[in-house]
């Protein structure tokens, strides 16, 4: 009893340490006059408490980590996933780095404006996987915005039989998205989705491309989100196209200039003559155009030649390079085509200008009708120069005009005479 008495004392005055201590002082003392095991027993017993302390300690600092630990799990969780959003929108940068370095590639180096179109619309189309892209570009006065190219399902469509071919800022998706700057996405019920994505250059947007696909899977906002990431380096590509058009074109009829034909034709018949391809040359005259300029002024003949050179434009292919070659003479550089094929798009362009109604005056009577000759000739292995290709077309030409206008003629070097009379 009085043992426990003292041991509570210690305890109580020095702590457990000491009070352990003391028990095993008591177990090694009377270790000779007690039994081993019940010796043992009290050395380990005072042994336990000497360390309780020690433990308790380490609980206490081990639940006090645990503690914090839990406290801290909540931040560390949001740091994680802040770490991981990051990771995601540095992804996301690089895949659209990755894509408008694509874009710059494929249409950047491209300064003909009607192969940057189909370049533009061949890219969106087969890369993306869109069934339909339409490109509309700003008008001169800044209030209109005109379709220039469209293809659908993997065809070129005409801008002519698009039904939209004008459509005026802030109207309609297409008006709007050229207003607001912004890119417009829409998914219809049951009519799949539509996309409008401004292009912009130095600061002003030049042009609106248009998609729809039916599948709204096809045509999501993920792929709207990457198409707007090129818009720019689209909206660059194009601009440049304009200004290098500004530069060759002719600005009353929309036709190149001398200059680039001289210098498209060299290029056409060095490649035609180092690859044996086929290249035909088209020369139009419009028939009696000093009559017209003569009965109707000269505003009206401006009126006549600008529609005559429109209709050309049209009727020829997307590759080829139709030219103001002087006055009322026009050339069609025609890339890979035969003379069969070339005598086709000639038919094409004089029957539409012969039955076209060109309008002179503000009465709805006031219409003027007009023909055009058209010689044709075609490379041949013997020819040395380009001149000598447009010698041959304008001797056919003239053959055209002497035996009576309105009329396709071939050259006679061409070992074809074939004529189409009106």
């Amino acid at each position: 009893m009085r043992l426990i008495n003292a041991i509570k004392m210690l305890m109580k005055e020095h702590g457990w340490f000491c009070a352990g201590l003391f028990l095993m002082a008591v177990g090694i003392s009377f270790s000779k006059h007690m039994p081993v095991h019940s010796s043992s027993a009290v050395i380990f017993f005072g042994f336990a408490v000497s360390i309780f302390p020690c433990i308790a300690e380490s609980s206490k600092v081990e639940q006090s980590r645990t503690d914090s630990n839990n406290s801290q799990l909540p931040s560390l969780k949001f740091a994680v996933q802040k770490l991981y959003k990051e990771k995601q929108m540095l992804s996301d940068q690089v895949d659209e780095l990755s894509a408008v370095r694509e874009v710059s590639l494929a249409v950047g180096a491209i300064l003909d404006f009607s192969e940057m179109i189909r370049a533009i619309l061949d890219l969106v189309t087969t890369n993306y996987g869109i069934s339909k892209a339409l490109i509309y570009l700003q008008s001169d006065d800044e209030m209109w915005y005109e379709i220039v190219g469209a293809k659908a399902n993997g065809k070129d469509i005409s801008p002519a039989r698009v039904l939209q071919k004008r459509i005026k800022i802030g109207e309609g998706l297409v008006g709007k998205s050229a207003l607001e700057r912004r890119k417009i996405f829409e998914i219809r019920d049951g009519k799949g989705t539509v996309a409008a994505l401004p292009l912009s250059a130095k600061n002003r947007v030049v042009g609106v491309l248009k998609l729809f696909d039916p599948d709204s899977n096809v045509l999501n906002a993920e792929k709207c989100r990457k198409l707007h990431a090129v818009a720019g380096a689209i909206g660059i590509a194009l601009e440049n196209s304009r200004l290098y058009r500004m530069a060759v074109t002719d600005h009353l009829t929309g036709l190149y200039v001398r200059r680039h034909f001289e210098r498209r034709l060299e290029e056409e018949f060095k490649r035609s003559m180092r690859y044996r391809t086929a290249l035909s040359l088209l020369m139009v005259d419009i028939d009696y155009f000093k009559k017209v300029n003569d009965t109707y002024g000269h505003p009206t003949g401006d009126v006549v030649l600008k529609n005559v050179s429109a209709i050309i434009i049209e009727e020829s292919r997307g590759t080829d390079i139709p030219c103001r070659y002087g006055g009322e003479e026009i050339t069609v550089i025609c890339p890979e085509a035969d003379l069969s094929g070339a005598f086709r798009i000639a038919s094409r362009i004089r029957e539409r200008i012969e039955s076209y109604n060109f309008k002179y005056g503000d009465l709805p009577d006031e219409i003027l009708k007009v023909t055009v000759s058209i010689g044709i000739s075609t490379v041949k292995s013997e020819m040395k120069t380009r001149k000598e290709l447009i010698e041959e077309t304008d001797k056919a030409l003239y053959e055209a005009k002497r035996s009576g206008r309105n009329q396709v003629i071939v050259s006679e070097s061409a070992k074809c005479n074939s004529a189409v009379v009106a």
